[in-house]
């Protein structure tokens, strides 16, 4: 025979939303959006949790840890950004196409190619 044993979870704690979220590079893209949407959390009552970087609002320390987290996530894309633009340019001064990549998907149309470029599509 097999027990199964149910921990009860107190009322206040189911009756608070939450908004989890994997990590807060997600929530916002800049300081400035993810102080606005700490204040938005705040005044909506709504709890914030970050799964990865173990940011949580209930946390007395979030309101020091939260544009810390927003600053090095737009330092981050800031970063990103330059990485990608800086390797299209070199692609496309090799001569490399820097299009992405053709979808798969077939919709049962004739396929068309232009001659200019070399594109294909699917007609309906």
């Amino acid at each position: 025979m097999v027990s199964t044993t149910t921990t009860a979870v107190p009322a206040v704690i189911l009756s608070h939303p939450r908004f989890l979220i994997d990590d807060l590079c997600r929530m916002s893209r800049n300081t400035i959006e993810s102080l606005r949407l700490g204040e938005l959390a705040d005044e909506t009552g709504v709890r914030v949790v970050g799964a990865s970087d173990g940011f949580d609002s209930a946390n007395p320390q979030s309101s020091l840890l939260l544009p810390v987290f927003g600053s090095m996530n737009e330092v981050f894309i800031t970063q990103v950004r330059s990485k990608v633009n800086r390797r299209m340019d070199d692609a496309f001064r090799r001569g490399d196409n820097i299009q992405p990549p053709r979808s798969r998907h077939r919709s049962g149309g004739t396929s068309r190619t232009c001659g200019s470029c070399r594109m294909s599509w699917q007609s309906p």
